[in-house]
């Protein structure tokens, strides 16, 4: 009997500890373990990040694509149509010339940013007349353009196009003229936002996605035939 405990004992002795290099490699196991843990948190983190980002870019382009929409849905006429600038009368209890310039330089980036100016039009003033505010001191209205330096009218991805009853074509910087190549004032606008996909983070390490998002919005002038 003695002798039977005597050899438990030692068994139970010998399995009583680790060897030091049991040790090493039980904590080399676990630290593989934990380093793979946090990189799937942290590529979710950072996914859900980017995706936030992507949602908010959508959305502040979204507000103010639909802006300058409901502006020019309300206009009577456009007296200035570019591809990257549009002016037109805002008729009211007072009337506005208001223009949206989508080529103004957007400070720390390679983007550009829409800005809203506008200047009150007087009884029988001529809109052309009119001077407005200097487009860098406007309201930004949508930010990190990558199309708002598009100078050619005929470029599918400038910022607005434009349609007129009767148009023969439209001139190199957008406008829609006739056959004799006299410009046609619009009746429809249309604006084209093209924003990075990685929001704020556009042009930094922090930027998840690569791509760009398409935006686009028309309106007819509802007012076209009210005089200014």
């Amino acid at each position: 009997m003695r002798r039977l405990l005597a050899a438990a004992m030692r068994r139970f002795g010998a399995d009583a500890g680790v060897s030091l290099v049991e040790l090493l490699v039980t904590s080399g196991m676990m630290l593989l373990v934990v380093a793979a843990i946090v990189g799937v948190l942290s590529r979710s983190l950072r996914t859900e990040n980017a995706g936030r980002q992507f949602a908010a870019e959508v959305q502040d382009a979204q507000v103010g694509l639909a802006r300058m929409a409901r502006e020019i849905r309300q206009a009577n006429q456009v007296v200035l149509a570019t591809a990257n600038t549009v002016r037109f009368v805002l008729p009211g209890a007072t009337d506005y010339v208001v223009q949206y310039e989508c080529d103004v330089p957007q400070a720390g980036t390679t983007f550009t940013r829409c800005t809203r100016t506008a200047a009150v039009l007087g009884p029988n003033v001529d809109p052309n007349a009119v001077s407005v505010p200097a487009a860098a001191t406007g309201a930004p209205t949508v930010l990190r353009l990558t199309n708002g330096a598009i100078t050619s009218g005929a470029d599918q991805n400038a910022v607005f196009h434009y349609q007129a009853p009767g148009q023969a074509g439209i001139d190199s910087t957008g406008q829609p003229v006739d056959a004799n190549g006299a410009p046609i004032p619009p009746r429809y606008v249309e604006a084209k936002i093209i924003v990075p996909a990685a929001g704020r983070n556009a042009g930094t390490r922090l930027a998840e996605m690569s791509h760009t998002t398409v935006l686009s919005s028309g309106a007819y002038l509802r007012n076209a035939d009210v005089g200014s």
